[in-house]
Parts: C-alpha cells; structure tokens; sequence
C-alpha cells in the first residue's frame, strides 16, 4: 500500500491539513480542467488541459497516497473526496488498480460519515475500476447497488452515471441486451437533466452494445449523435473514442479508407489530448486497415 513520501513523515497536524487543503483545491481544478468544465475555479493555476495533466503526472503518486494517510489520520472529508476529483484522471490514464484502491478508501470514508451522495459516487468510480481490471461480475453488482442508492435518493444524474458503467461491466460478460437497457436508460436521464456530456457517453456506450449485437446500422447512428454532441460541447477526447468505434464500423462494413480517415482523426485528437495509449493503439488499427485497401 503506498505511503507518503518521507519528506512528509514529520509533518505536525497543522503541516498535514494544510498539505490535504492544498490537495484538494488543486486536485479540483486540475480535475475541472482536465473534462473542460466551466468555469474553472478562480484558484485555478492551470492554464490549459496539458497543464493540468502534467501537474497530476507529477503529483499522482503523492495524491493517492494522501489518501491513505487522510484516512489512516481521521480526516474522513479529505479522505472520502480527494478520490472523487482523481477518478476520471486515473480512469483517463487507464490507472485502474490505483483507482479500485482510493475508490475503496473514499467509500469507507463516506460511509463512516454517513454520506450517501459520496457514497454512491464512491461505488461508481469503484465499479469503473473493476470494469477496467475485467472484474466483470464484481462490477456489475456494485453498479447495481450504486443504480439502486441513486434512485432511492432521487439522484438522477447519479443514477445515469452508475446505469452507464453497469451497462460497460454487462457488456463485459455478454449480456448484451441488458446492457443496451442500461445505456438507453443513461441517455434518457442525462437527456433530461440536461447533461450533455453524459449523454453523449452513454449513446456511445449504446453503439458499443448495438455493435455487438450486429445492429450496425443503429450502432453508427448512435456513434454520430454522440460525436455531434462531443464536438457542440467542445469535448474532443469523446470526439476521438467515438471516432475510433466508427472506424470500427466501418472496417467492420469493409469500408476501409472511410475507417482508416476516421481512426487518423481519433488519434490525432487522442495525441492532442494527451491520450498517448489510445494513440498508440488507435495508429495501431490504421495501420492494420490499410493494409486491407
């Protein structure tokens, strides 16, 4: 289990919750910065989307441990919200075993707090972890306790988050028509609390499902209202991930240079994003589909 660098050990409790202080408000515009949400913190020292990326690069090892000491210290709020402004970053750099661990920290933190909002937000980014580490079935049933804590607190945009991870973890185990239930029901709850973003990710976890379901047709229809929204919404990493599963598509259609135009774009969204694994994997398939032209 990681541990506070030993520059850290001696710090009195005045030093630590400082630090902690420091951390969160940091952490919080970096995290703003990162998913492009407006404004960002008036604090906020990043400039730009790279900015931010680099400071969490830098600071990552050192945040997660702050966790456990957070914890290990008794400071529950720390504790239970500095792994809710981590999850999307560790999420964006695939850092999955990083993320089950401080998700699983700040749940016990809420819980111990009685926070039933951190709490469920808490099972969510849990539940993305466990997706990520193919714990399919782990995932599934902490998706479907954070779907029904949501719904039982009258959270629906929290629901809609939880309904679209549980929707990735069945399609991780085939149960393809469940997951495409669970997608549709995300898109129609962010539709209607008016979360643009979420909606766009859920249609495009809602082409994944018809995708495999060989419903080709209604997955690309999918895939180009959700690149649409992504591109009005300025979002361009879910530009490139939805562009990458219409060259998908389309390779699958045998449609090849329009499949290898769509997977170029991706990766040179995902190189001006900092997405270095999807580049890599994304130059990976224009490679492969030109050599079927």
């Amino acid at each position: 289990m990681a541990a506070l660098p030993h520059s850290y050990g001696n710090r009195t409790t005045s030093d630590l919750d400082q630090m902690l202080d420091h951390y969160l408000i940091t952490t919080e515009a970096a995290d703003e910065r990162l998913r492009g949400l407006l404004p960002v913190p008036l604090t906020c020292e990043f400039t730009d989307r790279k900015g931010a990326l680099v400071w969490l690069d830098t600071e990552r090892v050192s945040l997660v441990a702050a966790v456990q000491t957070a914890a290990d210290s008794g400071r529950d709020y720390a504790a239970k919200s500095l792994p809710l402004l981590l999850a999307y970053y560790l999420g964006f750099r695939s850092l999955f075993d990083e993320l089950l661990l401080v998700s699983g920290i700040g749940l016990d933190a809420a819980r111990r707090l009685s926070d039933r909002t951190a709490e469920c937000d808490a099972l969510t980014n849990l539940g993305l972890a466990l997706n990520g580490l193919s714990r399919w079935e782990e995932a599934v049933a902490v998706q479907q306790e954070a779907v029904a804590i949501f719904a039982e607190t009258g959270d629906r945009r929290g629901q809609a988050h939880a309904l679209n991870n549980l929707g990735l973890a069945l399609q991780g185990i085939h149960r393809d028509e469940e997951a495409f239930s669970a997608h549709r029901g995300a898109a129609t709850l962010y539709f209607a609390v008016g979360d643009r973003h979420g909606e766009g990710n859920a249609l495009n976890n809602l082409g994944v499902a018809l995708q495999a379901m060989h419903r080709n047709d209604e997955a690309h229809s999918a895939y180009r209202e959700a690149a649409a929204i992504f591109r009005a919404t300025g979002e361009r990493h879910g530009v490139a991930t939805t562009l990458g599963n219409v060259g998908d598509i389309l390779r699958e259609l045998e449609r090849y240079q329009e499949a290898a135009t769509a997977y170029q774009e991706a990766a040179d969204i995902f190189r001006e994003v900092g997405d270095w694994s999807r580049e890599l994997a994304t130059r990976e398939k224009i490679a492969t589909t030109r050599k079927m032209l």
